[in-house]
């Protein structure tokens, strides 16, 4: 793989994994419940092997497990700060819906 073909690559892997990333933060801002973080791991990670596969295919390029991991190397900052990101996200949003549940449980037991 030659640089200019790394940094399209990682250019359009870091504009459409970003935009994924959002999708996900609004969907997590606009639930009123605690939100499921499994749910979002598996998204990550299938979001991911999807924007390399897409790539590959709309540049028609063969590929095999070997290649998608190597591109998944070059890519891994990436995947790294923007997971932490969703995850950091998500674990604020439940932490405050949990806090707002036991504050509602501690009026009921007063009542």
């Amino acid at each position: 793989m030659n640089n200019k073909f790394i940094d399209i690559f990682r250019s359009y892997f870091e504009e459409n994994y970003s935009k994924f990333i959002k999708e996900q933060i609004e969907e997590i801002a606009s639930s009123n419940f605690v939100v499921d973080i499994s749910k979002y791991t598996g998204r990550l990670v299938s979001e991911k092997t999807l924007l390399i596969v897409n790539f590959l295919i709309n540049n028609n390029i063969l590929y095999d497990n070997y290649i998608i991991t190597g591109l998944t190397v070059l890519v891994i900052d990436i995947i790294e700060e923007k997971g932490k990101k969703l995850l950091s996200i998500i674990k604020k949003h439940n932490n405050f819906y949990l806090d707002v549940k036991q504050d509602e449980a501690k009026l009921y037991i007063r009542h």
